[in-house]
């Protein structure tokens, strides 16, 4: 580790209080979370009495801690409101089963710290800056120029093989052998793996598509919205992330039965995929071989051989797990039945994020999770009656909730946790309510109306 990471990781938060005096405070948290995320080293620093100082860190507690600073009154000015109480119980689950499994209450205030950290502050951030239509219309373009950035990027590792961390910060952040998929390389560029990145860009190439379709936007920086999403779609195709295909094409697919067919309880269909596969996985001890082998015979061998791989060791997990069913068995590897295993010269392997909920947290915590992913779809189902999905009142915010749903679907395979996906619950869940007959008022533009009828008082 060269001392550019140092720099870099530590000076973020130097660029983040820049970007917010600077910018307009949207665009700021745009460039500081999603720019950070993108651009940060994979790096860990271990500081005395405090959690790590990792990438998580330096994008949303310093990107937090900017906002606070030079917009303190806005970020205070949150009220907790019902739809809130999964994000908090998710947030606070950890001390519970640190004290459950008598950890101590230190360790307790760590664990929930870092959840804190990690999915609590993004979401504060969505609630706060993304809390109307046009805010959730400005973070799928954020999500989008993201993509547009990382495109180039990802050419270069397909074509010369993922050495950009190495060339910037020193050092891989990734094994190689699982860079090479289907005969060329998957890039990585500086994020932890070829999965997050596959599905970052598909998400990417998902908002440009939605938005082009339905017309909300012509254009970003000068270039026709079509052009981009045809290139980022190109992109994803040539990232080749089996995930990523896989969701990329529920999505879309789901948006175009909504679209078309005007069929609404197609994104409840989808909210609904991830809570069935949980419910058979963790309450029957359903081991999805008619899935397995799908994906051998249809897709390809060596993924039916890993899917069945994961879900062998997931059995495992469960019973394991279910002994401890209601805050789990807390962190430092616990949650691992490798005491279990060490006999047989195994370990547990670890993939999907639900499993890792569970054994880490129990039922409270898997649930919270669940809740706090699945949650904003159901309320932009509910907020949608008698609109078409892709009018401009609901369209942006009907893109977001499937990108959200789609993240909740890759957290059935894995568990690559991309703060942006919390930035935006955020947003979906704080959107303002029906005002004066609209279905979103934007604030900004409320504020603008007060401000010139005083000023028009004034002067007269």
């Amino acid at each position: 580790m060269n001392a550019s990471v140092t720099i870099v990781a530590f000076g973020w938060v130097f660029v983040a209080l820049a970007l917010f005096i600077i910018l307009p405070k949207r665009r700021a948290v745009l460039m500081s979370m999603i720019g950070g995320w993108l651009f940060l080293p994979i790096a860990t620093f271990q500081l005395p009495l405090i959690p790590d100082y990792d990438k998580f860190t330096a994008v949303c507690g310093t990107t937090f801690i900017a906002a606070a600073v030079t917009d303190g009154g806005r970020i205070l000015s949150i009220r907790p409101r019902w739809y809130d109480f999964a994000i908090i119980v998710w947030v606070i689950v950890p001390f519970a089963s640190s004290i459950s499994n008598n950890l101590g209450p230190y360790d307790g205030l760590s664990a929930a710290l870092t959840h804190l950290i990690r999915f609590g502050l993004p979401y504060w951030l969505g609630r706060v800056y993304f809390n109307d239509r046009e805010g959730v219309r400005e973070l799928l373009i954020g999500l989008i120029i993201g993509g547009m950035v990382y495109a180039p990027l990802c050419l270069i590792e397909i074509r010369l093989s993922p050495n950009l961390h190495y060339w910037v910060y020193g050092y891989h952040q990734i094994k190689s052998h699982v860079t090479k998929r289907l005969g060329g390389y998957r890039p990585v560029v500086f994020l932890s793996h070829g999965i997050e990145l596959g599905l970052f860009m598909a998400n990417a190439a998902l908002a440009a598509w939605w938005l082009w379709r339905t017309r909300l936007i012509r254009q970003i920086l000068g270039i026709p919205i079509g052009i981009i999403a045809v290139g980022l779609i190109v992109t994803t195709i040539l990232c080749k992330s089996l995930n990523a295909y896989f969701i990329g094409t529920v999505c879309v697919a789901t948006l175009l039965v909504m679209k078309h067919l005007r069929l609404r309880m197609a994104l409840l269909a989808l909210a609904l995929v991830p809570i069935g596969f949980v419910a058979l996985r963790a309450g029957t001890g359903w081991e999805a071989k008619e899935f397995v082998e799908f994906v051998s015979s249809e897709v390809d061998p060596e993924r039916g051989t890993s899917m069945e791989s994961r879900i062998a060791n997931e059995q495992r997990m469960l019973g394991h797990d279910w002994k401890r069913p209601i805050f789990g068995w807390g962190g430092w590897g616990r949650n691992r039945p490798d005491d279990e295993l060490a006999d047989q010269g195994e370990k547990a392997i670890t993939d999907s994020w639900w499993i890792i909920a569970f054994g880490s947290n129990g039922l409270v915590g898997l649930i919270s999770l669940g809740a706090t992913l699945i949650l904003p779809a159901l309320l932009v189902f509910g907020r949608s009656r008698g609109l078409r999905m892709d009018s401009p009142e609901i369209a942006a915010s009907v893109g977001l909730a499937v990108i959200v749903l789609g993240f909740s679907l890759d957290c059935l395979a894995n568990a690559m946790i991309n703060p942006f996906y919390f930035m935006a619950v955020g947003s979906l869940c704080g959107l303002i309510q029906p005002v004066s007959g609209l279905p979103y008022v934007r604030a900004e533009r409320v504020e603008r109306t007060r401000g010139t009828a005083h000023a028009t008082r004034g002067a007269a």
